[in-house]
């Protein structure tokens, strides 16, 4: 595949391919810069990096692609391969909600804020299921994940449940086994509790390193019935991340749940628990996931593993939401309304 951008005047000094794959320089031809880049997932979002004749650094949307994407890093266009298809709840009829900031008791030195959704109707006092989304403002966005619930609660597929919408301030630290924030959400899971009535086993849902905090919550408690893992950051011995500085801690934390040890000194009662794991095939870490499914699957759990077509995104993520997401909470849930 060659991305292009037109520049017949010779307006950049050079141009930079940045993206997550094929990243780098630019050949200047006939009027434009190219980067032949092999790509092998379903989707790619990427942007240009143009330096002018002073140095000025500028980035820069291909003019000859018509997808964009809004990430966290800003907006990106994004190529799609032919037999992409996004998926079919997104044009589907959806229960409308409401989103109810509510700052949280913390082991943290602030308290911790979320934003808990309710499908309309709902009261506080009607019993009903409950999820945790880390980074919930990510998957709320690009994720889609309220519109995901409103059509399955609209469609009859799952009963109307809460969902805890969680984002952190300091990500990288307590989303890589920080033992305060783990602390935390169990200070969190007792006051939703008092604050909601609650039925049926929690379920936890997360990427990245929320994947990570998803899969540490739910081998630290045994009320949570389901978790829900996409492109986890399950570092082990053989990952590669540099001079990151909770890379020890992390590479601890997942050999403790690969061997059932406590996790912070805490740890579930029993294997009663639903296990989804998603991963690009061609995401760097995929090797590491799928190991940890087999380890887990070995140990007894029900693990349920899902290779993707896409890489580390949250259109991916999204993308991989549903059947597996609906399908483990069905079972979880199926004596709840």
């Amino acid at each position: 595949m060659i991305f292009t951008l037109p520049d017949a005047e010779r307006r950049w000094r050079s141009v930079e391919f940045d993206s997550v794959v094929g990243a780098g320089p630019c050949a200047w031809r006939a009027g434009e810069w190219r980067r032949e880049v092999r790509v092998r997932s379903w989707r790619l979002e990427y942007q240009f990096v143009a330096r002018d004749a002073r140095g000025r650094r500028h980035t820069l949307l291909d003019p000859g692609q018509a997808g964009r994407v809004d990430t966290e890093f800003g907006v990106r266009s994004v190529w799609t391969a032919p037999d992409y298809r996004p998926p079919g709840w997104l044009g589907e009829t959806a229960v409308h909600g409401r989103r109810q900031r509510l700052t949280l008791p913390s082991a943290l030195a602030d308290p911790l804020p979320v934003e808990v959704w309710s499908p309309r109707g709902l009261r506080a006092r009607d019993a009903a299921p409950m999820l945790w989304c880390f980074d919930g403002s990510s998957y709320a966005g690009a994720g889609q994940l309220l519109q995901w619930a409103g059509a399955s609660i609209a469609a009859g597929r799952l009963p109307a449940f809460r969902i805890v919408l969680v984002d952190a301030r300091r990500r990288m630290q307590w989303f890589s086994g920080s033992q305060r924030f783990l602390r935390s959400v169990d200070l969190g899971v007792a006051a939703l509790r008092e604050r909601y009535a609650v039925t049926g086993p929690l379920a936890m849902l997360g990427s990245s390193l929320g994947g990570l905090t998803a899969m540490l919550v739910a081998m630290r408690r045994s009320d949570v019935g389901v978790v829900v893992s996409q492109s986890g950051s399950f570092f082990n011995a053989s990952s590669d991340e540099g001079g990151w500085p909770w890379l020890t801690r992390v590479r601890r934390l997942v050999r403790a749940i690969r061997d059932e040890e406590p996790v912070w000194g805490r740890r579930r009662a029993g294997r009663d628990l639903l296990i989804g794991m998603t991963c690009g095939r061609h995401e760097g870490n995929f090797a590491a996931n799928e190991e940890l499914a087999t380890a887990l699957r070995r140990r007894g759990y029900d693990v349920t593993f899902e290779p993707g077509r896409d890489l580390h995104n949250m259109v991916a993520w999204r993308d991989q939401l549903d059947p597996m997401l609906p399908n483990l909470l069905q079972r979880a849930w199926s004596a709840t309304g």
